[in-house]
């Protein structure tokens, strides 16, 4: 249920997107592109932080950002497997390498988390604290991935004086959650949007390459992460909370990121990622559910 409502609002993004309606063209998705990357998401992040993450916290979530790290080495390493068995052109080596290293391992967590927290039959009973400290998780690792970006976690070094001052810095709180909020869909209906492109025009890409970064990113990192992960508990790095290791092993699960297309479409070759991000977020509907089906299973 949660990877078929991230699926149906980005279907409404495509809609949005196409000529017919005409409410998502490409100025307009580079706009809410600008407003989700430079205000809502730091916003979100910030205001997910303040309500669960302490000095202390911050000291055993260490291996967050770590994961991250990770699973971008790891999907590198991939990557260049992918490179030298099936030969893409000169020109797009590099954008097969990083549809394989970067991961959107911060936007889609924070739709899939609360989503799995709200589920009827979720092993997570107490809702409202698993949504609490499942998005404090997944920001914590997003906050340390954007801090070049938005210095979140310079604010989240202090989340006790946040907490505990007077009525207008709560009032900032509360209004950077009201702003945090607009995120979420904002981000679904552009991956929606940015997706239709790569349903028309021909790209340059071979299919073979494409179907080789879909199998590294979704089949192959989540394998190696989930190593990963069980040998960190085993060893006693991480707290032995399920939701916590749930968080770390959906960052491996997750697909291209989509700041990647953004990225291309200065570059000139924003058809071609578009091919692989379609293909990506088409196959992790399955990919994603499936894994997420084991974790649960394998933790509880």
């Amino acid at each position: 249920m949660p990877v078929l409502k991230v699926l149906l609002l980005g279907a409404l993004g495509g809609l949005l997107a196409t000529s017919y309606l005409g409410v998502l063209p490409e100025d307009a998705r580079k706009h809410l592109n600008k407003l989700v990357f430079s205000v809502f998401t730091p916003a979100l992040v910030f205001s997910n932080l303040v309500q669960a993450v302490s000095l202390e916290n911050i000291v055993a979530w260490w291996f967050l950002p770590v994961n991250v790290v990770l699973t971008f080495v790891i999907g590198g390493l991939l990557g260049l497997l992918v490179i030298k068995v099936f030969k893409p052109q000169p020109q797009l080596v590099r954008l097969t390498l990083a549809c394989c290293s970067a991961g959107n391992v911060g936007n889609l967590p924070l739709v899939l988390i609360p989503a799995v927290c709200m589920e009827p039959k979720s092993p997570f009973k107490q809702t409202q604290v698993c949504i609490r400290d499942g998005l404090a998780y997944v920001s914590f690792g997003l906050a340390l991935y954007t801090s070049s970006r938005f210095s979140c976690f310079q604010f989240s070094l202090s989340p006790k004086l946040a907490l505990c001052c007077d009525a207008p810095l709560r009032l900032i709180q509360d209004s950077l959650s009201t702003l945090g909020n607009a995120m979420l869909p904002s981000m679904i209906l552009l991956l929606g949007g940015n997706l239709s492109q790569g349903s028309t025009g021909s790209t340059k890409m071979k299919s073979s390459v494409v179907a080789g970064i879909v199998v590294a990113k979704l089949v192959v990192v989540p394998m190696l992460g989930l190593c990963v992960v069980s040998g960190a508990a085993h060893l006693r790095l991480i707290p032995l909370d399920p939701l916590f290791q749930l968080v770390l092993l959906l960052q491996y699960t997750m697909p291209t990121a989509m700041t990647i297309g953004i990225i291309t479409q200065l570059f000139g070759v924003g058809e071609q990622v578009s091919v692989v991000l379609l293909w990506s977020y088409l196959s992790s509907v399955v990919t994603t559910t499936l894994w997420t089906m084991l974790y649960i299973w394998l933790l509880f």
